[in-house]
């Protein structure tokens, strides 16, 4: 087992617990070097999902079972460069969305399908343009264990009741 499953499947004190008692381990520092090259782009973060073994190897059956969950914190709004992305991280990467928008625009476009998505389309852009104040963390759950597995962006008038 290398020190990165190690820490992850113990976490912080249980990582430094070990190389106190146990065995001479890497600081830190050198585990956080060896992932930061996982992209932590919005939505699904499918590299992570190698480390569920690690992170369940040690657990019963009934500890491994798990469900989804999401949850939508607060965050302070900015656009910042990325350069392990190479893109600005910070905009709304879910664009906003309404139930009723599709009845308003048939109603101002006089039913003209073209006319409406083409509406939709311009909101939509415009919404992946605005910078974020929420983001929705997706978590795979157990009774002792979490791990973040995807998240996204998005503004002050996300539409909870779509999608």
């Amino acid at each position: 087992m290398t020190g990165l499953q190690i820490h992850f499947a113990a976490g912080t004190v249980g990582y430094q617990c070990v190389s106190e008692t146990q065995a001479p381990l890497p600081a830190t520092r050198v585990l956080r070097q060896r992932v930061e090259h996982i992209k932590f782009r919005p939505g699904i973060l499918y590299e992570i999902f190698g480390f569920v073994p690690a992170k369940t190897a040690n657990m019963g059956e009934d500890e491994k079972e798990c469900w989804v969950l999401s949850d939508e914190f607060s965050m302070r709004q900015a656009s910042e460069w990325d350069s392990a992305l190479k893109h600005y991280i910070g905009l709304c990467t879910i664009p906003g969305a309404r139930k009723d928008l599709e009845e308003e625009e048939k109603l101002a476009s006089n039913n003209n399908p073209d006319l409406i998505r083409a509406e939709i389309d311009k909101r939509s852009k415009a919404m992946l343009e605005t910078k974020a104040t929420k983001t929705m963390l997706f978590m795979l759950c157990g009774f002792n264990w979490k791990l973040i597995v995807g998240h996204e962006f998005t503004g002050n008038s996300f539409c909870s009741e779509t999608g």
